[in-house]
């Protein structure tokens, strides 16, 4: 049986539009590990002995927390570009 374009029974509703909860959640994870290394500290953990190793930590520490917030932002962009 084929049925005829235009038929209320082909018409299919849009998907909703949500935003990629992975990217969302992998984000907020990264984010959220990262500020709690930096505000509470392991101790022991990660000792620096010279300012080299002190500046690569913190750059380390702030490309993750760019990486992750980028995460969040693509995943909630995703579900605003599916609406319009």
């Amino acid at each position: 049986m084929k049925i005829v374009s235009g038929s209320p029974e082909q018409e299919e509703k849009a998907p909703a539009s949500s935003p990629s909860w992975w990217r969302v959640g992998l984000g907020a994870i990264l984010v959220l590990s990262q500020l709690r290394l930096i505000l509470i500290p392991a101790s022991g953990v990660f000792k620096v002995e010279n300012l080299e190793e002190k500046i690569g930590m913190y750059i380390a520490y702030a490309f993750i927390i760019f990486l992750g917030l980028r995460l969040v932002l693509s995943g909630l962009r995703s579900a605003k570009k599916a609406r319009k």
